[in-house]
């Protein structure tokens, strides 16, 4: 039997941890982005659209985007972008990353 070098041992331990934590935040985001609309808005927060760009691909207001990036900034699934003074917002990872379909836009062309 080879044994394990201890720096395989560590990668395997950050890597149950990861997957752990990927769990938790699966969660967070289910209850989180409990409608279409959300879902649209997270997925579409790639740092560079505008609340205006994500809210016709999400029909909804530019306002509604704000408030959301603002919530979710609390919680820490999406984090400011500093090409934007923090006005535009990220999301941590991809809905389809862990397992969350995303819904079809509301809007007929993707900006």
């Amino acid at each position: 039997m080879v044994e394990k070098d201890r720096a395989t041992e560590l990668l395997e331990e950050i890597l149950k941890w990861t997957r752990f934590n990927a769990m938790q935040l699966r969660t967070i985001l289910l209850e989180e982005l409990d409608t279409d609309e959300k879902k649209l808005v997270y997925e579409n927060s790639d740092g560079d659209r505008s609340s205006r760009d994500i809210a016709k691909l999400a029909n909804v207001g530019y306002k509604a985007v704000q408030h959301y990036w603002k919530s979710w900034s609390e919680i820490g699934i999406v984090e400011a972008t500093e090409k934007y003074r923090g006005g535009r917002f990220k999301k941590l990872c991809s809905l389809v990353e862990l397992g969350i379909a995303i819904p079809k836009s509301s809007s007929s062309s993707e900006l």
